[in-house]
């Protein structure tokens, strides 16, 4: 396995994990599998090859990633943030936002709205 398809198999299984663990609840069986099965990791290779796509690491591996895509001149979106649940409470998600907020400033200055598309009503108000 190329160290490439390594980091997409470990995209899938970070919002895979999410999906199963922290959503099901909300969503149910059948919006949970569809949700796993949405993105699979050849998905995420052709993603990244279209948007900018982030990941976030630690001295163990990845712990998290990030995409963002331009809806219009002035509209950017979130379609995925995912950290590794392992990982949760220590202040990663703030870090992945402060991240994005400077790429997209630095990258795309005339933006001047950053979304977040989601699915999980329940963990949208974080956002």
């Amino acid at each position: 396995m190329r160290i490439s398809e390594h980091i997409f198999e470990k995209r899938y299984k970070i919002r895979s994990d999410a999906f199963i663990q922290k959503f099901y609840n909300e969503l149910g069986a059948p919006a949970t599998a569809a949700g796993v099965d949405d993105f699979r990791p050849n998905d995420y290779i052709q993603m990244a090859k279209k948007t900018p796509f982030f990941v976030a690491e630690d001295d163990n591996g990845i712990i998290g990633f990030f995409t963002i895509h331009r809806k219009n001149a002035l509209v950017a979106k979130i379609p995925l943030i995912y950290i590794d649940l392992k990982k949760l409470g220590r202040n990663i998600g703030q870090t992945l936002i402060d991240c994005i907020e400077r790429w997209v400033t630095a990258n795309w200055p005339e933006v001047n709205t950053l979304g977040v598309d989601t699915v999980i009503p329940k963990y949208s108000s974080g956002f």
